[in-house]
């Protein structure tokens, strides 16, 4: 009997060893190596609206631009808070740490024509 608990023990210190090695990665590295993860998205650029995708450390941006005149901030900001899929962030965020991206962060964030931030949202492990 204790022979079992002594190989599940070393068994179990092996796992927990092989799953602490995996050599971390940065969001940078992680788009870099999987860009077409990311293309659909940038292909969904129009003349009312452009998408950009870009990494930093471990912060992965997503931007979005309308390029037309916003009369009403406010409910664009209501709209886009209630539009913005937090489940498909949170799904992105999962999938990025098992690949070995250490405590990453997701950024959307929406600009008007002229370049200034109308909303942000900002979403961690």
């Amino acid at each position: 009997m204790k022979k079992s608990y002594l190989l599940i023990g070393i068994i179990l210190f092996v796992i927990t060893i092989l799953m602490g090695c995996k050599t971390p990665i940065t969001m940078e590295e992680y788009v870099e190596k999987n860009p077409d993860r990311f293309e659909s998205m940038r292909e969904l650029t129009s003349e009312e609206i452009g998408f950009t995708i870009f990494a930093e450390d471990n912060t992965l941006y997503f931007r979005s631009q309308y390029f037309f005149e916003i009369t009403d901030y406010d409910e664009l900001e209501k709209v886009l808070e209630e539009t913005t899929d937090s489940e498909a962030v949170e799904n992105l965020i999962k999938t990025v740490a098992a690949a070995g991206v250490q405590d990453p962060v997701v950024v959307v964030e929406h600009l008007d024509q002229d370049g200034q931030m109308i909303t942000s949202f900002t979403f961690t492990k």
